[in-house]
């Protein structure tokens, strides 16, 4: 194996090289038989480099040691010296040459030093590229585990929440037990999810009316709306609904909820005042507006003008407003004289009673 000579030779390494060339240029100018021609390393250098410690040699050093390249000829055995300027002149020589490495050796003591830097730096950046990897793989797997624990939210919520809620399922399982076994939160709860049901299923109606207000047509929807309205934990909803339907309809469903019952609620209340309400009560059929504006207690000189529409327009949502201008006491101190004295005159009373009974008002 023949080792080229390195371009550049690091200054702290060509210094012994170039002490040991200076000696020998001495040496050749004293005695020129004394340094033989051959290019190689001479004998003794090879014991030298086999006595330094093996941590200071790198592994192509030491097996460049172990097997040193041929020489181009063998040394010359160096001839007798003078016994006295001939011994100092050797000694120098020798001990120039134990301590000056040759250039071949300084260059494969490069080569390995940059071979295991090179090593090194491959197995850093491995490791340093392996690194996001498994970064990338704890985040995707982070990313995982908050999608699992929402499908299992549910599942672990206690019964009574998830029956507050209306969940279907838990509710069923509250009404399978015996009402005798039911604690008070488990009737609370079931009470709470009943009704939690009931708004739900009553805005849901209420976007199906929004969307397709024909839907009105429908008798069976439209009971189904009236039992919302008549429940006073959906009532609201279900009055909004019939507030925003188109024409005259929803004035009408919400004047039966007004009137329908005896009994006077929170439904009830909020219904009268709806129905009075200028965006509800412009929609308002004319028949309507005859048993409202009855309704308003109005005095006698304006009940002679409703008599004349109520015999137009008038149903028999006005009937029994009608019949109680028949009366003819109820007023003044003792609550004995008439209030409707004007309307004794003429038969106008008479004919709109006629005309309201024979025309039936809405059905539901």
């Amino acid at each position: 194996m023949i080792l080229e000579e390195p371009d550049e030779i690091p200054p702290e390494a060509a210094a012994p090289i170039e002490a040991a060339e200076d000696v020998q240029e001495e040496l050749l100018e004293l005695e020129p038989d004394l340094v033989g021609a051959s290019s190689g390393p001479p004998e003794f250098v090879h014991a030298e480099l086999e006595e330094v410690p093996e941590p200071l040699l790198a592994p192509p050093i030491a097996a460049l040691a172990a097997h040193p390249p041929p020489l181009a000829r063998p040394p010359a055995a160096p001839p007798p010296l003078a016994p006295a300027a001939g011994l100092g002149v050797r000694a120098a020589a020798a001990g120039a040459e134990k301590f000056a490495l040759p250039r071949w050796a300084l260059a494969a003591g490069v080569a390995g030093t940059a071979f295991c830097f090179g090593l090194l730096g491959l197995i850093i950046g491995a490791a340093s590229s392996s690194a996001p990897a498994e970064t990338s793989g704890t985040s995707t797997s982070a990313q995982s585990e908050p999608a699992a624990g929402k499908a299992t939210d549910s599942a672990k919520r206690p019964l009574l929440e998830r029956a507050r809620a209306g969940e279907a399922e838990a509710l069923r399982q509250l009404e399978a037990k015996a009402e005798t076994e039911r604690a008070a939160a488990e009737l609370l709860a079931l009470a709470r999810g009943k009704a939690e049901l009931e708004r739900r299923a009553v805005r849901a109606l209420s976007e199906r009316l929004a969307n397709d207000p024909k839907l009105v047509a429908d008798a069976k929807l439209v009971k189904e709306l009236q039992r919302f309205a008549a429940n006073e934990l959906t009532a609201t909803e279900a009055l909004a609904s019939m507030a925003a339907l188109p024409g005259s309809i929803g004035a009408d469903l919400i004047y039966e909820v007004w009137t329908g019952v005896a009994d006077r609620t929170a439904s009830t209340i909020l219904a009268e005042k709806l129905v009075y309400s200028p965006d509800v009560l412009a929609k308002a059929s004319p028949a309507l507006r005859v048993a409202l504006d009855l309704r308003s207690e109005q005095g006698c000189q304006q009940n002679l003008e409703i008599l004349k529409r109520a015999s137009e327009h008038g149903d028999r949502r006005s009937l029994h407003l009608l019949g109680r201008r028949l009366q003819k006491h109820g007023c003044g101190p003792a609550k004995r004289d008439d209030c409707y004295e004007c309307l004794r005159k003429g038969d106008d009373l008479k004919t709109a009673l006629q005309a309201v009974r024979a025309r039936p008002g809405p059905k539901w």
